[in-house]
């Protein structure tokens, strides 16, 4: 059971398993995440404050590896790229996100099952961020949309969220 408590077709309705594609366990596996806003767009275009871009679904994806028997970091290398005005993100807290980030905990969750961080350096000048509100464990790239590319090039997968 996905949710601990119901089969898929207890969820879904009778026939759901079936037509179900699950992962494949797979070892070596690359995915690079670029969070390039920093709250996700509602349909009607409003900004929802409540989550963060990716960071919000951050331990879905650690479960859905996991229940596919994959571990981040082992079997799965995800990276996490910060550009543009997502890179107020990576911060502990910044005037642009109305103090201290309260979505800086998904980042160090991230960090503590096995994601990298990058945080765009152009971003950062732009943004005022430096190692003095910078998460500590994020490390910083050149450019973002370039680190993003070399990742791609390198095998990565590339998620927008």
């Amino acid at each position: 059971p996905y949710d601990g408590v119901r089969t898929i077709d207890e969820e879904f309705g009778a026939g759901a398993q079936a037509i179900t594609h699950c992962l494949t366990v797979r070892n070596h596996a690359k995915v690079v995440i670029s969070v390039e806003t920093v709250y996700p767009i509602t349909p009607d275009g409003v900004p929802n404050k409540n989550k963060a871009t990716f960071l919000s679904n951050i331990e879905k994806m650690v479960r859905n590896y996991e229940i596919h028997g994959m571990t981040i970091g082992k079997d799965v290398e995800v990276v996490v790229v910060f550009s543009q005005v997502g890179a107020l993100l990576a911060t502990t807290g910044h005037p642009l996100l109305g103090g201290p980030n309260k979505f800086a905990p998904f980042v160090q969750y991230g960090l503590d099952h096995g994601f990298k961080f990058y945080l765009c350096q152009e971003a950062s000048r732009a943004l005022g961020i430096n190692m003095s509100n910078k998460i500590p464990g994020v490390n910083f790239v050149p450019g973002g949309m370039i680190a993003v590319a070399d990742f791609e090039m390198l095998g990565y997968a590339l998620l927008v969220p």
